[in-house]
């Protein structure tokens, strides 16, 4: 059973805050009092805990915040849409009519959904690289790739939102291939 912790936090080889040994058992949402992330850093942590049985197990990882409230000045990349006509048209917006499958029974081609969109933006570098990082969100889900190379294992990203209300950034620190 745990008996103790301590969590130990630094940046860019600094150490920005750090618990020393707290005996408690408590091994969730654990806060440091006084520290807050700082936008677009990787932060490293390490955390070691004693159990009542004298072990000590420790482990370290890394996490990177986004912009927090950062202005964005990054342009908004969209691809030329072609409108997808509104299947309710002239329909009532009641329950029964929302339940109602109008192609019931219906053989459908398919042609008024339109292809998923594919936006290639091609940049040069010169200079050696490294570390990049793309901040990207989306109206739906996304693929990202550099070169082909996918930074992550995510198929949907960024994840399901109500995207009238928030639209979630994923930074990606894409791998050289």
């Amino acid at each position: 059973m745990q008996t103790a912790f301590r969590v130990a936090i630094s940046a860019d080889g600094v150490a920005e805050a750090d618990t020393g040994k707290v005996v408690s058992a408590q091994s969730i949402e654990v806060t440091i009092p006084g520290w807050y992330t700082k936008p677009m850093t990787e932060y490293v942590i390490h955390v070691t805990v004693w159990d009542n049985h004298g072990n000590i197990a420790e482990k370290e990882t890394t996490f990177e915040t986004g912009r927090l409230g950062t202005a964005f000045d990054g342009p908004w990349v969209e691809p030329e849409q072609i409108p997808t006509p509104n299947s309710w048209m002239g329909k009532k917006m009641d329950v029964k009519s929302i339940n109602e499958n109008i192609y019931d029974e219906k053989e459908r081609d398919f042609k008024e959904f339109q292809k998923a969109q594919y936006i290639r933006i091609p940049f040069e570098i010169h200079k050696a690289v490294k570390k990049a990082r793309v901040y990207a969100t989306a109206h739906g889900m996304y693929l990202f790739e550099v070169n082909g190379a996918r930074p992550d294992d995510r198929m949907f990203a960024p994840d399901n939102t109500s995207y009238h209300k928030i639209l979630l950034g994923v930074c990606e620190t894409p791998q050289p291939a």
